[in-house]
């Protein structure tokens, strides 16, 4: 798990440790060039060339503060390109220094011959909130069209560090040397696949509880009240189980009071409203899914010409049937069998799905997860008000699970502007309706009005027909061993996606379907938890 901060916090927090602690920020500077000289010389000898292209602020300033370490160090073979004309005190003091000892600065970019081993990025910092045009946006396509090896300092430039948009055009880079704590824009968004591998060091001052409480005591219009913030959005890495945080204690604990002596009555029941007149293999995926995260029973309710498909498949699977219209009696008897309630995989938008999409959002007031069609029914009859629950009242918040276009029809925020700030409009929606959001996309962001954890795991292969609706199975499952809605969407996204990388190690990303993500499921808890039983 890994602490995220966006630019302002990222500034708040280099303010605080120059004016409020006394720190210089030229030695902030050097110990950013120092880090970044480090893992140069880990990677590179002192034969090879390389080119530091540095901008006219501070970012540029570490990578001056760079060049002289490299070339003290013997790095003879080295040069930095020198951009912009309105530099900062300490970009300048950087100049300054490698003037007295000599060392000459290019100033003229004419896409230079030589062939390099590697390019360092440091053209702009945290702070870039505007599209790179010009000269800047030329160096940049420089830098990509090469041959070499490219690290860029802090975030790659013209990355947004908040959101991982790109602001026209922006340097890939084969790794991020990040200072301090890590940026949102490089886990999300385009970020997340033009930072490369990301490194950190503790620059300026970190201790996490110490601004939280700075945060805590500022007030309303200060810079400082950012750091309240810091911890609220998350990322996760590889495999949550794994590690020794929250999420997994929490499943531990949940997981060592499955009853070895139970019966299929002790271990929950789900019910799942999915399927349609043409569509069946959505219901399927979704029903069978939650049986192998070890519930108890699953009752689906499904339109009847997948009945027959439905108990082929796995006749383990309760079943209850609707023809071209349903009784509100069946739909409440199916509701009471389940502890948990899944709705919308292959629902269809018929008026039989809206019947079905307004009782459940009218009268269930239990675990409830929405999904696919039911979130389609929900935008187009503007039925975002029923998703509000009384949380006072001992109402669980609904977990909803879009992919971007489903939450461009829930908001009207167009799909390209969601993708360019996936937290915010995550973090703004379940805010505003009280629901857990599980936005899907490469790097899901998932959200509940206060906090956010963008999941790193999974791989393309999984961008397949019917992994959504095995990923609504996982989240079902968890619900029901009696996990809270925000760690069951947490670790159900993060689940799914190792078990798609779990099935892409067997048959390559490119083999996979859904249902051999579903068959890994199981396999994925089994090997990362256990099932210790008492």
């Amino acid at each position: 798990m890994i602490d995220l901060i966006d630019s302002k916090c990222a500034g708040a927090i280099d303010e605080y440790t120059i004016n409020t602690l006394g720190v210089p920020s030229l030695l902030l500077m050097e110990e950013a060039a120092k880090f970044s000289f480090e893992q140069i010389r880990q990677d590179y000898g002192k034969q090879s060339k390389i080119l530091i292209v540095c901008g006219s602020g501070n970012n540029g300033g570490d990578g001056l503060a760079l060049l002289r370490m490299l070339i003290l160090a013997g790095y003879k073979n080295t040069e930095a390109l020198i951009l912009g004309s309105h530099y900062s005190e300490q970009n300048l003091e950087q100049q300054r220094i490698l003037e007295s000892m000599g060392i000459t600065l290019i100033t003229e970019f004419n896409k230079p011959s030589k062939d390099y081993d590697l390019i360092v990025d440091a053209i702009f910092g945290v702070g870039l909130n505007r599209q790179v045009e010009g000269k800047y946006k030329e160096i940049i396509e420089f830098i990509n069209n090469s041959q070499a090896m490219v690290y860029s300092l802090d975030v790659p430039s013209g990355i947004n560090a908040s959101t991982g948009a790109i602001l026209g055009v922006c340097v890939k880079a084969n790794k991020t040397i990040t200072f301090g704590y890590e940026k949102i824009g490089l886990f999300c968004g385009d970020g997340a696949y033009v930072s490369g591998k990301v490194i950190s060091t503790p620059v300026c001052f970190n201790d996490k509880e110490t601004l939280i409480e700075i945060g805590r005591k500022a007030s309303l219009d200060s810079k400082l009240k950012v750091f309240e913030k810091i911890g609220h959005v998350k990322a996760i890495t590889g495999n949550i189980l794994k590690d020794n945080n929250d999420y997994s204690k929490e499943v531990n604990e949940v997981l060592k009071k499955r009853k070895r002596g139970g019966n299929k009555g002790s271990y929950g029941k789900v019910t799942i409203i999915a399927g349609s007149k043409n569509m069946g293999g959505a219901a399927i995926l979704s029903a069978l899914t939650a049986l192998r995260m070890g519930v108890g029973m699953v009752k689906l309710l499904t339109h009847k010409n997948n009945k027959e498909a439905v108990l082929s498949v796995f006749p383990e699977c309760l079943i209850d049937v609707y023809d071209d219209d349903i009784s509100e009696d069946l739909i409440q008897q199916t509701i009471d069998f389940g502890d948990s309630l899944v709705i919308g995989p292959g629902l269809s938008r018929d008026n039989t799905a809206l019947k079905l999409t307004k009782y459940v959002l009218e009268h269930v007031k239990t675990k409830l997860v929405i999904d696919a069609d039911a979130l389609n029914i929900i935008a187009e009859n503007s039925l975002q008000e029923l998703l509000k629950r009384d949380i006072n009242n001992g109402d669980k918040k609904i977990i909803i699970t879009p992919h971007l276009k489903e939450m461009e029809r829930l908001t009207g925020i167009k799909l390209e502007d969601i993708k360019k700030d996936m937290v915010n409009i995550a973090l703004n929606f379940s805010k505003k309706y009280g629901v857990i959001t599980v936005l899907k996309d490469a790097k899901t962001v998932i959200a509940d009005g206060d906090y956010a954890v963008i999941n790193q795991a999974g791989n393309d292969g999984m961008a397949t027909a019917g992994s959504g609706d095995v990923l609504t199975g996982v989240v079902a499952g968890l619900l029901n061993l009696g996990l809270c809605e925000f760690t069951s969407a947490v670790v159900a996204v993060n689940v799914h996606a190792n078990a798609g990388d779990l099935a892409a190690a067997n048959l390559t990303a490119m083999g996979i379907i859904a249902g051999d993500i579903s068959r890994s499921v199981a396999q994925v808890i089994a090997e990362t938890v256990g099932l210790v039983e008492i």
